[in-house]
């Protein structure tokens, strides 16, 4: 029986362990990987070269052909100025020159966070101090948003166990997790496995929006905006991170553009103020006079409620071309 318990403890303490280890890649598939390409960009850029960037989220990330436009696009889903504000920065450290640099941040990105803990710390692409720090500062303000973790086992581990380094908790959390976490272990290694060059085209698909859009050729059919669901949601470290991007590109003689993507005005939006506000907080930012126009386009030029769909982008890619305005600091 000793024996028998023996070999079942140690069953289960190999599968914890591999569980533990398990290479984000496999954890977290596409989504991983999409971020991974962008931090991967950055450090095959040769310092001394020239680039135009875009920094935004989703809705750039999908929806602008940068090449088009003389830029390479650097945009994520789910990303916040926090996160755009550490791809810069690590842009320039590397000693590449910067000419001119649009940001898009959509409302949702700018009042809330989604991914934050769930992505930005948990692919650990980011450095763990910064993201610490962003977590001290959001206890300082009562930053909602960001102490909103979403993710009840990292929000347990961070107040019982705030000591621990960010990569030991998500080992920790992977165990706690251990279903979702075989299941995504598995799923992606038989698909490296018996599809290897899906594999390869998806990383190619992902690498090509730098450059293109990959917007889809669907046409929505949801009824409520991102921004419709937390009407009241305020993010001070979004608005922080927001004018020390600005700063940073300031500090730096980078034109910089805000870029506003259409929205889609055949699905629910909160009040007009939270639209007025959203222009304030990109006033207050420094970028007054840096960006517009705003365009309220019909729901055949979206994929979904807030991204557009191919035509939609082909349309934006037109008025990309002569309606892009810069502030020189």
């Amino acid at each position: 029986m000793i024996k028998k318990i023996s070999i079942f403890l140690a069953i289960n303490l190999i599968i914890a362990m591999l569980a533990a280890m398990a290479p984000l890649s496999l954890t977290n598939g596409d989504g991983y990987v999409r971020v991974d390409a962008v931090y991967k960009y950055i450090e095959s850029v040769v310092p001394g070269n020239t680039l135009n960037m875009i920094l935004g989220d989703s809705r750039t990330d999908c929806c602008v052909a940068a090449k088009d436009i003389g830029f390479v696009n650097l945009s994520y889903q789910g990303a916040t100025p926090v996160e755009g504000y550490d791809v810069l920065l690590r842009v320039l450290e590397r000693g590449v020159q910067v000419d001119k640099l649009i940001l898009s941040y959509g409302p949702f990105h700018i009042f809330t966070q989604d991914a934050f803990h769930a992505q930005t710390r948990y692919f650990g692409l980011t450095d763990g101090s910064y993201t610490d720090s962003i977590l001290e500062q959001a206890t300082e303000l009562n930053d909602t948003e960001y102490l909103d973790y979403q993710w009840q086992a990292l929000e347990v581990l961070d107040d019982s166990a705030s000591w621990l380094p960010d990569w030991l908790k998500f080992r920790i959390v992977n165990v706690m997790s251990i279903d979702r976490t075989i299941k995504a272990v598995v799923r992606q290694s038989l698909r490296r496995l018996t599809d290897p060059a899906g594999l390869n085209a998806t990383r190619s698909e992902i690498e090509r929006k730098f450059y293109d859009s990959t917007a889809p050729e669907r046409v929505n059919n949801g009824w409520e905006s991102p921004e419709f669901e937390k009407p009241d949601a305020v993010s001070p470290i979004n608005e922080i991170y927001l004018k020390k991007l600005v700063e940073l590109a300031k500090a730096h003689g980078i034109a910089v553009n805000f870029l506003i993507m259409p929205f889609n005005r055949d699905v629910s939006h909160p009040e007009q103020a939270y639209y007025d506000k959203y222009h304030s907080i990109l006033d207050e930012a420094g970028l007054e006079g840096c960006y517009g126009p705003v365009y309220w386009w019909p729901n055949d030029l979206f994929a979904d409620t807030h991204h557009l769909n191919s035509t939609g982008a082909g349309r934006f890619g037109a008025e990309l071309r002569h309606q892009l305005k810069y502030c020189h600091h």
